[in-house]
């Protein structure tokens, strides 16, 4: 299950364009809108959790276009706000943090956010996440989304390669979303693939 602070504007290309007007020419707004959206993602993630959602993904699709003390006000804090909502309502749910392409932001995130995970992207070199932020806390992801659309071999020489550099104790997931073009019998293959490797 999944809550999302801000993710894209409308639109599917997720240039962010409206967005990022606003951070340099409406802060005030966009500080309101911040507002209104954590407000409305503790109301729908609460009502996750009693439809039977027993861990939740909060989604911050526009991480990577901030940097220093844009990124801690406008990414860090309102998660960290989220989180500390929710861990006070429901402080046995299990929380996945999801800055996509943080970058050097990954590391601040997963330490002052309050998540209890997080997921990583595809474009995170794996033992720079393993020796700076997996020794942290758990993390989630990093798979290719066309791996999986590839399939076979390639797909599956990307899998051992998260599970040997980061352990059992990872949680294998894709670096983003599964897009339209994937084919199901690619998850199949990756889940039977999975299994077996355990």
């Amino acid at each position: 299950m999944d809550g999302c602070l801000l993710h894209g504007d409308g639109n599917s290309k997720h240039d962010f364009v409206e967005i990022k007007s606003w951070l340099q020419h409406k802060p005030d707004l966009l500080a309101k809108l911040i507002d209104t959206l954590i407000n409305a993602s503790e109301i729908y993630l609460s009502e996750q959790i009693k439809a039977g959602a027993e861990c939740l993904q909060l989604f911050d699709s526009w991480s990577g276009l901030l940097a220093g003390e844009d990124f801690r006000r406008w990414v860090i804090e309102p998660t960290r706000l989220l989180v500390q909502r929710m861990k006070a309502r429901y402080p046995h749910i299990p929380i996945i943090g999801f800055p996509r392409e943080a970058g050097e932001g990954y590391k601040a995130y997963i330490r002052e956010t309050g998540v209890d995970a997080m997921s990583i992207d595809q474009s995170l070199d794996l033992q720079r996440a393993k020796n700076t932020l997996q020794t942290i806390k758990p993390l989630q992801g990093n798979l290719d989304p066309e791996l999986l659309v590839k399939g076979g071999d390639d797909m599956r020489a990307g899998l051992r390669n998260i599970m040997e550099t980061f352990g059992p104790k990872h949680i294998v997931n894709l670096g983003h979303g599964v897009v339209p073009q994937t084919p199901v019998e690619h998850v199949e293959d990756l889940v039977k693939f999975m299994r077996d490797f355990a």
